[in-house]
């Protein structure tokens, strides 16, 4: 028989005879194969026997084929046995495996834990990077934004104040033209009144030498009666 019987065997019990010779529990995978449907070492026909197994503390799998099916683990009941614990059933066995052979399989699903680890280590830090880089694209779209709405008010404030400097120089311009117009129109005005001015002087001295010769004509005329 590949399995060793011990009646009334507790889990605790059965990791101790392969602790003795250096060896451990072997596995529910090492019974029954990776799919499960198949058992390795042959099943105990006809009867309901236990195995304990390495999965965990007082873990079962059924060897026999009544009244539960071969392969079939104690916890997939619903709970782990009491018996396994205190050691109330009958057909019980054990088998012990080599240390190595678990080391190797707890080795390969630790480097396949650690290979999906640091891949998801690397997609996370992938993921990072991609939101850091659309931070930046961010940052510099709003930094574009702002240049933009800064140029945009430096066009806004430039043509008001080209508009005060030219209203400011027309202002200027319309002052001296007004100066300049006042100042012609006065020497317009000026000359127009030293023109009739002069008239009128020449108008009276002609006047004054008109009565100065009437005055000397009605001398001589009296002179001439006398």
């Amino acid at each position: 028989m590949n399995y060793t019987q011990k009646p009334y065997l507790t889990w605790k019990a059965a990791k101790g005879e392969c602790d003795k010779i250096g060896k451990r529990l072997c596995t529910a995978k090492e019974i029954c194969g990776s799919t499960k449907d198949q058992i390795v070492y042959g099943k105990i026909a006809g009867g309901d026997a236990w195995l304990a197994t390495n999965e965990s503390e007082n873990d079962w799998i059924q060897i026999g084929d009544t009244p539960h099916p071969t392969c079939k683990r104690h916890i997939d009941l619903g709970s782990k046995p009491q018996w396994g614990l205190d050691g109330g059933l009958y057909n019980t066995y054990y088998k012990c495996c080599p240390v190595d052979e678990v080391t190797k399989d707890t080795k390969d699903t630790k480097d396949t834990k650690d290979t999906k680890d640091t891949k998801d280590t690397k997609d996370l830090d992938k993921d990072l990077d991609d939101e850091k880089a659309t931070a930046k694209s961010l940052d510099k779209d709003s930094q574009d934004k702002d240049s933009l709405k800064k140029s945009d008010k430096k066009k806004d404030i430039a043509p008001k104040t080209s508009d005060n400097t030219l209203a400011w120089v027309a202002g200027i311009m319309g002052v001296s033209c007004c100066s300049i117009l006042c100042i012609i129109v006065l020497i317009i005005i000026m000359a127009v009144s030293t023109f009739f001015l002069g008239e009128k002087v020449e108008g009276a001295l002609g006047d004054t030498q008109f009565i100065r010769t009437g005055k000397d004509s009605l001398a001589n005329l009296i002179s001439n009666i006398n």
